[in-house]
Formats: C-alpha cells, structure tokens, sequence
C-alpha cells in the first residue's frame, strides 16, 4: 500500500472586475456592490483560492504634521492651542512627554464612596487620579452628658459633625467611648447619640477625635457639578465612613496618550484654538501638555467581507471581513502629494475562502497608518469626505475536491 498527497487548484479561474462607480450604497472607501454568485461562481465547489489586484486613479494624499498644546480633554472631545504646522483628522497625537504627572490640592468631604469638592483646587483634578490623606479631624468646644448608652450634646462643635466612628472624650467619660449613630437631631450637631460604653456621665466639656486614612483610593468619575470647581461632586474607588469635616487631599495622575489618533475636527493650520474629536477617553482639565500630530498615507489596508459565511473568520479585524493585503502610494515622500495607490496581481498569498452564499460584498480601504477609513486630502493635507475611484480585481480560483487528500491503493 502506499499514499499519494495531491495538491491540485483546478486550471480554470473567474475573475470579478468591480469598478467603484458600481457601488449600489456606501462610498468608494466603504462600498456595498451586488454580484450574482450563483451565476458567477460553479455550485460545484465550495472552496476557492482569492487573489486580487487593485488600482486607484486620480488621488491626491499629502502628508501632514503639526505641533500644539493641549488645554483639556473632556472625554472624546481635544481642546487645543496652535503652535505650528496643520492640526487634523486622522493624525497621531504624540505628547513631549511618554508620561505626565498632573497633580492636584483640594478640600473635600467624604461619605460613602462619594467626595465633595469643598473650597477651590490647586492645579487640576483628573478622574483616574490617586488620592493621598490621612490624619486625625478634632472637635473641640463640645457639652454633653450620658446616661446609658445615649449622649445627649446641648453645645455642638463648629465645623465639626459628631459622625458614627469618633471617639469622644471629657473628665467624666470611660476612655474609647465611641458614637455609634444619631438618636435624634440632625447634621451631627446638638441632639442625642447612641455610643458604644453604658455609662453615667454628668455634663461635661468634650473632646472628639476621628482617625482617616483614605490613601490609595481613585477618582472614578463625576457625578455632578463641574470639574475642578467647588461643589463638584466625585465617586471615588472605595467606601468610607462620613467624616467629620473636611479634609485635605492631594491627587496625582500619571496621564499617557497612548496610541490615540484625531478622528474629527476642523483643520487648524494658524494661530488660535480649536477642538477635535479622538480616538481614546480622557478626563484631563488641564494643564497645557505639549504635544504633536502626524498622519502618513503610506499605504492602504484592503478589506473584503463576503457576508453570509458567519463561520469565515479572519483574526486580523477578530470578524468575518477578510483583509486582502495593501496597496501602496507611488510617491512615499511627507512634502508631496501622491495621485494613486496599487497593489499588484499576487503581491500578496490568495486568501483561502468559503463560497459565498449572499449576492452582496463589501469593500473598505483603510489608511494603514491610522486605521481610518482612506480619503483623499486637499494640496495642503485637509482630509476629505472620501477616496478616489478605484478598479479591483478579484480573482476566484476553485480548489479542487482532491485538496489535500490522500489516496491510498
């Protein structure tokens, strides 16, 4: 007995010429075409070999860089100060510095996991920063009485709230009383409080105490209010007790861009400020960080989804869409403008591929640098709406049923 391994691609191939005119919706750079499968392709076969090539015509691409400062960043939303060069769509944000510590200074109070910002702020608070405080908060010029386990207060501190935790002391009080919660009143002012040690003290002045140690937790958002303002309202990583009274906090945030690219905005190329709209998250008032952009249109990413096969999956994009391979630009120069972007017949290894089963497929061109959908930009590098004609190819090569089998006699 003895095995033979074939390997065979049927002789005969069909190719699909789409032309960008022919889309039935979308733009050039994200179009939906309708071709008749049945009719185009034999039933007969279920796997094919794709190839392409393709060529676009009468582009124009211009390279662009620019130098700013950020002011703020507000989620999604880049404010920023011109420095030089043109600030657009589709650049990469770089700042000066890998990594910037932008720190704050504030009074708060605490309860639960929310911090009330009380007064003003020194530099900037940033959701995502770390919080540094602890220390020991003393009420003074306080009268009170117990009996049992109620303390009744009929002089209450100033600026200070009796709060379940704080430890009371005075002349006539066991040592590590502590209060437990208000009985009656309100704002941890005169009234009557549950503490934890049963006994009999007669009216007397009282010292409070309250230890705190809120260090190592995180800004994790703002509920309310506006940031970096008094009265802004923020819900922090853990949960405390309510304090007695105001605390001071520093707050350090280590802020890295990361790999984050300008999505929208109007071009900036002169003295003045602006707003664009980027890839990533922030939450940053401030301060001013230097930093720069850059877009490159060096080459374009091919994508096709054949849709229909939910079972074709390609781990690139982590989806059913197939990214064929990339054209380049003819003129690889950031101070020229290029007219075209080409990928040649096998340039790159045909994709391996089910039958299509739905008459519809998509085509997208990517700017490889960026991710973004590929447009043309104007003679000073302002992005467009979208890309220049196109003609692709396709090229449908049957694998024949006799793929690696092997056949023994």
């Amino acid at each position: 007995m003895s095995g033979e391994l074939t390997n065979i691609l049927q002789n005969k191939s069909y190719l699909c010429v789409i032309n960008s005119a022919d889309k039935i919706y979308g733009t050039n750079n994200n179009a939906t075409y309708q071709i008749n499968w049945n009719d185009f392709l034999p039933r007969d076969h279920e796997a094919y070999k794709l190839g392409f090539s393709a060529q676009t015509s009468g582009m124009n691409v211009k390279d662009t860089s620019s130098t700013f400062t950020i002011t703020s960043i507000v989620g999604n939303t880049m404010n920023v100060n011109w420095v030089s060069g043109m600030i657009c769509a589709g650049q990469q944000i770089v700042s000066n510095n890998s990594t910037t510590t932008i720190s704050g200074s504030f009074n708060a109070t605490i309860s639960g996991n929310l911090m009330t910002i009380s007064g003003s702020v020194t530099n900037y608070i940033c959701v995502g920063a770390t919080l540094t405080s602890s220390g020991t908060l003393t009420g003074t010029a306080i009268t009170g009485s117990i009996s049992g386990t109620t303390l009744t207060v009929t002089i209450a501190a100033v600026g200070f709230n009796l709060v379940p935790g704080v430890v009371i002391a005075g002349s006539t009080i066991t040592s590590g009383t502590t209060i437990l919660s208000q009985l009656t009143g309100s704002g941890g002012g005169i009234g009557t409080y549950l503490v934890s040690i049963s006994q009999t003290a007669a009216s007397t002045s009282i010292t409070a105490t309250y230890n705190y140690n809120i260090t190592g937790s995180t800004i994790t958002g703002l509920q309310s209010g506006t940031q970096n303002t008094s009265n802004a309202v923020y819900t922090i990583s853990n949960s405390y007790n309510q304090l007695p009274s105001p605390i001071t906090i520093t707050s350090s945030y280590n802020f890295s861009l990361g790999t984050t690219y300008i999505v929208s905005g109007t071009a900036l190329s002169s003295s003045g400020s602006g707003s664009f709209v980027i890839s990533n998250s922030f939450y940053i008032p401030g301060p001013a960080i230097a930093s720069s952009g850059s877009v490159v249109y060096s080459g374009a990413r091919l994508t096709s989804n054949l849709l229909g096969r939910s079972y074709s999956f390609d781990t690139s994009n982590k989806g059913t869409t197939y990214t064929l391979g990339v054209l380049q630009r003819d003129i690889q120069t950031s101070s020229s403008s290029s007219n075209s972007y080409s990928a040649f017949y096998l340039n790159f290894p045909p994709k391996t591929m089910s039958r299509p089963n739905q008459n519809l497929i998509t085509i997208n061109f990517y700017n490889s640098f960026n991710n973004q959908l590929l447009t043309d930009t104007s003679t000073t590098g302002v992005p467009l709406s979208d890309m220049a004609p196109y003609t692709l190819m396709l090229e449908f090569t049957p694998i024949n049923e006799s793929f690696n089998k092997i056949q023994t006699y």
